[in-house]
């Protein structure tokens, strides 16, 4: 939220089921109250046809989870194209690539994480930056593909 705070042109859209979550409804609430205008929190993306068109139709895909083990939404936001946005540590590091697929953040604060929304908003004004990002990211993507992790799990099983 601090984040877009100093980024008033920019639009920020947050997916998901927070409003379930019983125990998190005090961080919610305070949520609720800091975030700026250029933010929307929405319930969830509803169906799978609607969480594709929040896909399709975004600039980029942003996550600020500490320590994630996988994070399988950074991996959809890159099979859509995307670039992403994410701290430099936990699976992010395995899915990422830093400047290719999106950007990791060192350490990552609400100022670090204006200045490089800014800096990718910037770069992604060119078509070609934008189907760089696309084919980088599909590319990447396409290396958690159900198929070929099942393929991985079959060849260590063959004695």
């Amino acid at each position: 939220m601090k984040a877009f705070e100093k980024l008033p042109h920019e639009k920020l859209i947050v997916l998901g089921p927070y409003e379930q979550a019983k125990t998190s409804l005090t961080y919610v609430d305070q949520i609720k109250k800091m975030k700026p205008q250029n933010v929307t929190l929405t319930e969830g993306a509803g169906s799978f046809e609607e969480l594709v068109s929040y896909y399709a139709n975004c600039k980029g895909f942003i996550t600020t989870c500490h320590q994630e083990d996988f994070g399988m939404t950074v991996i959809e936001a890159m099979a859509s194209g995307k670039p992403v946005i994410a701290p430099n540590e936990g699976g992010y590091k395995e899915t990422v690539l830093d400047r290719k697929t999106g950007i990791l953040i060192q350490d990552i604060t609400a100022d670090k994480l204006a200045k490089e929304i800014k800096n990718l908003s910037e770069e992604m004004n060119t078509h070609e930056r934008q189907a760089l990002f696309m084919e980088n990211s599909q590319k990447q993507a396409q290396k958690f593909d159900v198929s070929v992790f099942i393929g991985k799990v079959l060849s260590l099983l063959k004695p």
